[in-house]
């Protein structure tokens, strides 16, 4: 009988054929005889349609998870690789033992942890009684992840949210983290954040990731997925996709007038999201739009939208920002009015739009999403949050196109999702 040689380093649910017989690694061994099934989607809910099957499946695979009391950081150190351009880190249950503490993350290089002064970040909150406020910095020893001095030590006011990096391990540019929380602050009150950061301090590939406080130690449940739609190599055998979503389309831009889908935006799906990556405009800054295919034919006017966040300029500069088109819906700074511009020599815009009921003709059709780009100067990011529709009629929207509205796209890709939800 020939020697097995086993893959080093699996990830559970990891599929090695060998001979006529499937082993899947359960953890702790290589199980005989189980065939993996895609992995669902931790958002989707139930649904009867079925997505189409794949090499890579869809929605999140589970890389790992750890569940922490009072700990100094959590680590998952060496386990991003080159087989998924995106991960994904769920957080919930998360307090600090000092209160009033700042919730943070640092990347690695090679398993050895950033400490110097050279992240950018930027954050934006909104809170029950409807105030809002915003935090940045330009030379920070690591990325704000909820709203500044905000995380409580009483058990009952968590955090919960996520945290995505862009393209780890992609070497020769700023790799984008974006966030999104729910909390109890250390007053009691609720707060919803949004914000955006990078490591500054070179363009080396990253593979580790450390979330701590700054003060006091912290406790949670910490949970590290690849995002399945962005996996780089086979995965093996795998089953009918789940009832998460559904990788329908991924355009690359290469000097491109503007990306256009007019295939995939059907009656199939109520709802879906479209996934922006390092998309640098040849202009520098230029502005970004979404505009919709209605009757055939693009629409470039009658669009009411608007985006909000928060930019930082330079080392330990902070501000707030709000922007509109008509032209389009905007993603992200028209022009330098009032975010910094989107640079053209840098990592360019990234982030999560959601396309909303498009095959309905009783209503204007929403569009929702946030983003993050980094602006010019010393490679400040800026982060924003968006919302706007076509309100020239209420015609199916049966196509998209991702444009700048000055020049080409240089270089980035979208992905487009269909996420069932009847």
């Amino acid at each position: 009988m020939a020697l097995i040689v086993w893959p080093a380093n699996p990830f559970i649910g990891q599929v090695y054929n060998f001979g006529n017989t499937t082993y899947t690694w359960t953890g702790t061994t290589w199980s005989p005889g189980t065939t993996t099934l895609a992995a669902t989607g931790p958002t989707g809910p139930a649904s009867t349609v079925a997505g189409a099957t794949g090499p890579t499946g869809s929605g999140h695979v589970l890389i790992s998870s750890q569940t922490v009391s009072g700990v100094s950081s959590v680590d998952f150190t060496s386990l991003l690789t080159n087989q998924f351009s995106e991960y994904e880190v769920h957080f919930t249950g998360v307090i600090s033992s000092s209160n009033n503490d700042n919730f943070v993350l640092r990347v690695g290089e090679s398993g050895v942890y950033q400490t110097a002064s050279s992240y950018h970040y930027g954050v934006g909150v909104t809170t029950e009684s409807s105030s809002s406020g915003n935090a940045g910095s330009g030379a920070n020893s690591a990325i704000l992840v909820s709203y500044i001095n905000s995380v409580s030590s009483t058990a009952a006011n968590v955090i919960s949210g996520v945290a995505r990096i862009f393209s780890p391990s992609t070497a020769g540019i700023y790799k984008n983290v974006i966030t999104t929380t729910s909390q109890f602050g250390s007053g009691g009150a609720y707060l919803a954040t949004f914000g955006g950061g990078y490591w500054g301090g070179d363009t080396n590939v990253i593979d580790s990731l450390r979330f701590y406080m700054s003060t006091g130690n912290i406790t949670g449940t910490f949970t590290l997925y690849g995002v399945a739609g962005s996996a780089l190599g086979a995965t093996g055998p795998t089953g009918p996709t789940g009832p998460g979503m559904v990788l329908l389309a991924t355009l690359t831009a290469s000097s491109s007038a503007s990306l256009d889908d007019t295939t995939h935006i059907t009656a199939a799906y109520d709802q879906y999201m479209i996934e922006l990556v390092n998309l640098v405009p040849a202009t520098n800054a230029d502005l970004p739009l979404l505009q919709v295919q209605v009757g055939g034919t693009f629409q470039t006017a009658n669009y009411s939208s608007i985006i909000s966040g928060a930019y930082a300029v330079g080392s330990g500069g902070a501000g707030s920002a709000n922007d509109s088109a008509t032209v389009g819906v905007i993603l992200g700074a028209n022009g330098s009015t009032n975010f910094n511009g989107i640079t053209n020599t840098g990592n360019g815009l990234s982030g999560n739009v959601f396309l909303h009921k498009p095959s309905d003709t009783t209503f204007y059709k929403m569009v929702t999403g946030s983003v993050a780009w980094a602006s010019g100067g010393a490679q400040v990011v800026d982060v924003g949050t968006l919302g706007g529709m076509y309100n020239g009629g209420t015609g199916a929207v049966t196509g998209v196109r991702f444009k700048y509205n000055a020049g080409n796209i240089t270089s980035g890709l979208i992905r487009i999702y269909g996420i069932p939800t009847s």
